[in-house]
């Protein structure tokens, strides 16, 4: 198998939301505190009820975020954990799984940081042939929840 097929198999990575947030020297550490500080997601992401955090003593890879959404719980788990720089969550389910990656990363002028969500959606088995379906409308969905958040610790930090 050539690199080339390799890469056409994984799922696509989608940028969903970015903001930059202010200087680097001021805005990378407390950016990074404010994005984990999860219990604040819940009055922040449209549709949230509840928030649950697991394994969380402290949080970090592993750690599951329970989300409640009317009577749906959504379940998920921290991947990657690298404070100042990256945090990785995943959900899976029989059909699909899902991965949400917030970047932590210089602006373009290289003095301000940038915060970034991307996306992957991934089907298995029949659902496979409905991916691109799935793709849009799941990045239609976490944008519309994750977009807020990402303008919420905007706000925090010019606080």
């Amino acid at each position: 198998m050539s690199d080339a097929s390799l890469t056409e198999e994984l799922p696509q990575l989608i940028q969903i939301a970015s903001i930059t947030l202010g200087p680097q020297s001021q805005c990378r550490d407390k950016a990074w505190d404010l994005l984990v500080d999860f219990q604040d997601w819940q009055g922040v992401i449209p549709g949230a009820t509840a928030l649950e955090l697991e394994h969380a003593n402290p949080a970090g890879r592993g750690t599951v975020l329970s989300l409640q959404f009317g009577n749906r719980d959504e379940r998920w788990s921290i991947s990657h954990w690298h404070p100042g720089q990256r945090l990785e969550l995943i959900r899976t389910s029989a059909q699909s799984a899902t991965g949400l990656r917030f970047d932590l990363d210089a602006a373009q002028d290289s003095e301000h940081v940038n915060m970034g969500i991307s996306l992957q959606v991934e089907s298995h088995g029949i659902y496979r042939l409905a991916q691109p379906i799935t793709r849009a409308l799941t990045s239609r969905r976490m944008r519309s929840r994750f977009t807020p958040l990402l303008q919420h610790l905007q706000e925090r930090l010019l606080a």
